[in-house]
């Protein structure tokens, strides 16, 4: 049975209720050991664990499969990239949005591990299932990124489809909730905002509003950290505001947090490139963007998108 699919659940029933005949079965990799006689219910609940079982295990093959077709992608994309020296800038960009679904999804495996380890009687299906589903989206978000990422500053270029603004900011924040620790992330959007369906390079759209979420949560204070992501419709403007109440930028520096490799951060903290992305994909869609900050105070970044283009 291993050999023809090796995720399935196997149950062991048998009259031989002694403990040799039940290690063996579990050398041989087996789910569950039930002994005759057994009782209608208790075998119930051993199969539908068996079931839970399966598609756990089906899940995480599946989720192992996409991570190793990406760093195959990821390996095939770094060698074009050393044959084409003149695309440098555009290569770190690629590479700077890659780190954060990536991010997200290591976040998202310790949640699921730490959950399994404790899920003794399958209890914990659901919510496994739902972190499991999180890592197969920023995963694909992943391979999106890869195939679209030499569009950025080619308005031609762009990808338009339709974008429910609530969808998108909804799993935006979603995605940042393992990043944030004890810290808090909210969404607040009006009722136009809400009902807001808006054209544009969802794929762009996306990583530059990460960017923005990612600085703001890697700026917040050690205790007490507040993100707040907000979503408003005047008559010609979408508006979305990420505030937090982190460590602030100073005013000599607020001039050139667009430059690209600008940045105060050490190590994995920064690279300088979140922002310079940001402002690129707005500006392709015609919007600006502006950011307001005072040291220990906290940053303001805001996105203004036209609702008629």
């Amino acid at each position: 049975i291993r050999e023809v699919d090796p995720d399935v659940a196997v149950i062991m029933l048998t009259g031989y209720a002694d403990l040799a005949t039940a290690r063996a079965a579990m050398q041989l990799d087996a789910t569950d050991y039930v002994s005759k006689p057994f009782d209608v219910d208790e075998m119930l609940q051993t199969v539908e664990r068996g079931i839970e079982t399966t598609d756990r295990r089906r899940a995480r093959t599946c989720a192992a499969g996409e991570l190793q077709r990406l760093n195959e992608e990821l390996q095939r994309r770094l060698e074009e990239s050393r044959r084409m020296a003149s695309l440098g800038l555009t290569s770190a960009q690629m590479v700077h949005d890659i780190s954060n679904p990536l991010t997200i999804v290591i976040g998202y495996l310790d949640l699921l591990n730490l959950l399994l380890e404790r899920d003794s009687q399958g209890t914990a299906s659901g919510e496994a299932r739902e972190y499991l589903e999180s890592i197969r989206s920023n995963l694909r978000h992943c391979t999106e990124v890869l195939q679209s990422w030499r569009s950025l500053g080619n308005k031609g270029a762009l990808r338009l489809e339709p974008i429910r603004i609530s969808e998108l900011l909804g799993v935006i924040v979603r995605d940042a909730r393992p990043l944030t620790g004890t810290h808090v992330i909210e969404l607040a959007m009006d009722d136009a905002a809400r009902q807001l369906t808006w054209v544009g390079d969802r794929v762009h759209l996306r990583r530059a509003l990460e960017n923005i979420v990612r600085n703001a949560v890697q700026a917040l204070p050690p205790r007490g950290g507040r993100v707040d992501v907000r979503a408003s419709c005047t008559k010609e403007e979408l508006v979305i505001t990420v505030q937090d109440n982190g460590c602030g930028i100073a005013a000599e520096d607020l001039p050139r947090v667009f430059d690209p490799f600008f940045t105060k951060g050490k190590g994995e903290r920064g690279t300088g490139l979140g922002l310079f992305i940001a402002r690129q994909v707005v500006e392709d869609h015609d919007g600006r963007i502006e950011i307001a900050s005072r040291p220990g105070e906290g940053t303001t970044v805001r996105i203004f998108l036209p609702l008629n283009r």
